[in-house]
């Protein structure tokens, strides 16, 4: 939320599989308009495998949203890596 002018909520957000993490930019300047602070994970299914997708995953989330709270916002398998990948967080 913001509250005096700060961003105070995160949200992760996750493309599908074949597309880029541009493809969630049209969402991400939407929700920075409304006082959320975007951050986008990309990952690669032909050249990445899949726990060192999750465990990279997990760290991104991790290390972002640290402090604040925040929502994911995941498109198709961003969605599954993100349900693979909730259960391994600390928070």
């Amino acid at each position: 939320m913001k509250l005096n002018g700060e961003m105070k909520m995160d949200a992760i957000l996750i493309h599908g599989m074949g597309r880029t993490p541009a493809a969630m930019s049209i969402l991400a300047a939407r929700l920075r308009m409304f006082g959320i602070r975007p951050h986008l994970f990309g990952y690669s299914v032909t050249f990445e495998q899949w726990d060192e997708c999750i465990q990279r995953y997990k760290n991104f989330i991790e290390k972002r949203a640290q402090t604040n709270d925040y929502i994911i916002v995941g498109h198709s398998l961003g969605t599954v890596l993100t349900r693979a990948t909730l259960p391994r967080l600390t928070h």
